[in-house]
């Protein structure tokens, strides 16, 4: 449901950020990494949010530092 919500309502970025946990929680990696690359093009004119973004990946264990 998440997923067809930020679909939707994209400008959520504490949504995308449930979306990456949840998607790395249920073992779906490559899930997670397509979530953080729709919420960085929903957030492309926002640096706060691509850096918050980022860093919440790294912390998740989508991305690597």
């Amino acid at each position: 449901r998440l997923a067809a919500r930020l679909e939707t309502a994209p400008r959520d970025e504490v949504g995308w950020v449930q979306l990456m946990r949840s998607r790395m929680t249920l073992g779906e990696p490559d899930a997670a990494k397509t979530a953080l690359s729709k919420a960085l093009a929903v957030f492309a004119a926002d640096e706060g949010a691509k850096h918050r973004l980022n860093a919440a990946a790294m912390e998740i264990g989508i991305a690597k530092p």
